[in-house]
């Protein structure tokens, strides 16, 4: 066997696009099946051993130049086959799908929409509800004392509409956004250890979105923005991403 003799996939691409940003560690094999009436191009990099670490940083950035140049189904990281016979077995049997998803991602970016309740107070205090109202009535004449057991039974009421009034704020974002995103998919919410944050995430989607209207994406979350601001909700764009979260 060769010093490189196994090959590790980063996805599959509709054309051919620049590589010379990753100094020879990614090259493209082209494969034509019967199955198919266009070419896949193989995304793929040459490595010594199985065990070799996997750099989930260089694969992200892989498929996001891609991505900037032609359609691209990404593959998870961590797929490895020992010779290109078993690659290109492996691609026939999946060649259909593959062309199906390379059409279904066609002239699209993949962008991610995270909420976090950056103050809970004023979360609290734009919420609607008859039971508040009623406290907040009570709470006028109430002596001193009464109106801290008030203010307390109301961060209780509040506490038990988060959840529910988190995910009508992601329903109406949503319905706002109609229009500009082709596909939308929730995805689950991230604790602090893997947002990174402090702050509890509420809200948490990802859309395909045409190239065209990316510009439109960013008018529309900006008076997303300052509308959720005063509410204590700051809302987080990120991309563009490789698809996956729309991989099945």
């Amino acid at each position: 066997m060769s010093q490189h003799s196994h090959i590790y996939v980063y996805g599959i691409a509709e054309s051919a696009f620049p590589l010379h940003d990753f100094h020879g560690k990614v090259e493209l094999i082209t494969a034509c099946y019967e199955a198919v009436e266009v070419p896949l191009y193989l995304i793929v990099g040459r490595i010594a051993a199985i065990k070799q670490g996997i750099d989930t940083a260089l694969h992200q950035d892989v498929l996001l130049q891609a991505g900037r140049y032609t359609s691209v189904v990404p593959v998870p990281p961590g797929i490895i086959f020992n010779s290109s016979e078993n690659l290109f077995k492996q691609l026939m049997s999946v060649a259909p799908q593959v062309a199906e998803k390379i059409s279904f991602f066609r002239g699209k970016h993949c962008w991610r929409v995270a909420l976090y309740l950056a103050d809970e107070f004023a979360f609290c205090t734009a919420i609607k509800h008859p039971e508040l109202e009623q406290i907040d009535l009570k709470s006028l004449t109430a002596a001193p004392a009464q109106v801290q057991q008030l203010r307390k039974k109301r961060d209780e009421i509040c506490r038990r509409l988060m959840p529910y009034e988190s995910s009508a704020l992601v329903s109406n974002l949503v319905q706002q956004l109609e229009g500009v995103f082709s596909y939308v998919r929730n995805i689950p919410l991230l604790n602090g250890a893997h947002s990174g944050r402090t702050d509890l995430m509420i809200g948490h989607f990802a859309m395909l979105v045409p190239q065209t209207k990316a510009e439109k994406l960013g008018l529309l979350l900006q008076a997303a923005r300052n509308e959720l601001h005063p509410k204590g909700v700051h809302l987080e764009l990120s991309g563009p991403w490789p698809p996956y979260f729309f991989m099945d």
